[in-house]
């Protein structure tokens, strides 16, 4: 559903960041030593805040609340057994059962995941692009292959509110080898846009660019509204479509956006890029990832604290539920991005100089540097 394509969505956006800031660097990553500097940086600006947030919601968030259903919240024996894979990134994997301890870090394991071999990939590519894309198609396709098979193989149902969805998550939903198709379109784009960066449409070729929005549109569109006869009740769809929707709208959506950034890369994206160009992105962007690591807490304490397990679903409900939600998590993740994200930042930064600068000299007292 809909909630895949947001995580497809950051998946996609950061296989195109990590290629394309890689390839920029490419002649720092010439050893193993400058391999282990590249994990260790984003182990580094990604742990901190990660776990000081576990710690909260493993340690005060059970205070958070009170009623008659929130003793749901009070359990945190997935934390108790379990804290340790979120810090060392496979709580994809463990445990196996999908008990995890704050549930949504699967997308950082994956993404971290993915980080650690997209040097293989770039590494590749710089010595030989026949090379790369054929591994390249090879793991895309594998990816592909792997998702249908085993969304056909369990039964897995794409309108994921529905009972028979109890494998999705575990199974199919969390997995890396299953959610690879974005970051990998991502890589790609990456690659042609850093590789040839002077390849522009010509005059005569502008309509390429207007039918490739059309076919954008219509992919990200298909992704999402496809799956409506199936939420509706109005036709149940066998193992097979379930299959190849769940295959192909991760596809289409990956590849649509792809469409998005390389036309904005190219000077097309219109006022999609002039909206996307605007400065006060700059700032969320910052606050972005605290606010992805806090904003399930918000959303949480405002289902449990309820006196009567039932909800009145009005005009006015979500818009008041998700402004809410985004001025809490928002101004939270301030405050987590000024005492953790920024301060660990500088550290990284005070530390890389330190070890740049030559041990020989007499003058050199690291306590007064």
């Amino acid at each position: 559903g809909i909630n895949a394509e947001y995580g497809d969505s950051f998946f996609l956006l950061s296989g195109f960041l990590v290629t394309y800031l890689t390839l920029k660097h490419i002649d720092k990553l010439n050893s193993i030593g400058s391999y282990c500097f590249y994990v260790w940086h984003r182990y580094w600006r990604l742990t901190p805040t990660y776990f000081a947030v576990t710690l909260i919601w493993w340690r005060l968030f059970p205070y958070w609340g009170q009623g008659p259903v929130w003793f749901a919240m009070q359990d945190q024996s997935a934390c108790d057994d379990y804290w340790w894979t979120n810090i060392l990134y496979i709580n994809n994997f463990i445990p196996t059962d999908g008990g995890q301890c704050m549930g949504w870090g699967w997308y950082l394991s994956n993404d971290f995941q993915y980080y650690i071999v997209t040097p293989i990939f770039i590494l590749l590519w710089v010595r030989s692009r026949t090379q790369a894309s054929i591994l390249w198609f090879f793991s895309l396709i594998s990816s592909l292959i792997i998702t249908a098979v085993l969304v056909d193989h369990y039964g897995i149902n794409a309108y994921v509110l529905l009972p028979s969805d109890s494998n999705y998550y575990v199974i199919e939903y969390i997995k890396p080898y299953t959610r690879a198709a974005p970051y990998l379109i991502g890589m790609m784009v990456a690659f042609i846009l850093q590789t040839w960066p002077h390849w522009d449409f010509s005059e005569k070729h502008v309509w390429l660019v207007r039918l490739g929005h059309l076919v954008s549109a219509g992919m990200l569109l298909a992704s999402v509204f496809s799956l409506y006869p199936e939420s509706s009740g109005d036709d149940v769809w066998n193992d097979s479509e379930n299959a190849a929707y769940i295959t192909l709208s991760r596809l289409g959506w990956a590849l649509g956006l792809a469409w998005i950034v390389f036309v904005c890369a190219k000077g097309h994206g219109g006022v999609v890029n002039q909206i996307l160009s605007l400065p006060v992105w700059q700032p969320l962007a910052a606050l972005s990832y605290g606010a992805y690591l806090l904003h399930p807490m918000f959303m949480e304490t405002f289902y449990w604290n309820i006196k009567v397990y039932a909800w009145h679903l009005d005009d006015l409900f979500y818009p008041v539920y998700f402004g809410a939600a985004v001025v809490f998590s928002l101004s939270s993740a301030a405050i987590l991005h000024l005492l953790i994200e920024v301060p660990f930042a500088h550290l990284e930064g005070f530390f890389s100089e330190a070890l740049k600068r030559p041990l020989r000299q007499p003058s050199y007292t690291p306590m007064l540097s």
